[in-house]
């Protein structure tokens, strides 16, 4: 069961949220009757991760570096991304630090 609630209802009454969705599953979040986030349970974030991390695996760096490019491209400018994988050149292997950047909103996410 999905339902939306606003935000600022959401924030009233966070724990009451927290178990539905532990119980009934994801809940979407909306402003002026817009969703914009969901809210889902730590067991289902980690099985997104787990099945993220395992369909990149299977992925080429190129198919990987071009998913980080979509990705983002509304949260870094062109110059932005080129920057991160320069500098890789110059401290870490290329694919260690891609793996990084790409994983690391996920990893920073899951200990908030």
């Amino acid at each position: 069961m999905s339902s939306a609630i606003p935000i600022f209802e959401a924030k009233n009454k966070l724990p009451f949220f927290i178990h539905q969705v532990e119980k009934n599953g994801a809940i979407y979040l909306s402003r002026h009757n817009k969703n914009v986030a969901v809210l889902i349970s730590a067991k289902e974030y980690d099985a997104l991760l787990d099945q993220i991390h395992s369909q990149n695996k299977k992925k080429s760096f190129i198919e990987l570096a071009q998913d980080f490019r979509n990705r983002n491209q509304d949260f870094y400018s062109d110059q932005e991304i080129e920057k991160i994988f320069s500098e890789a050149k110059n401290s870490e292997t290329i694919s260690s630090l891609a793996e990084n950047e790409i994983f690391s909103e996920f990893s920073e996410d899951a200990n908030d």
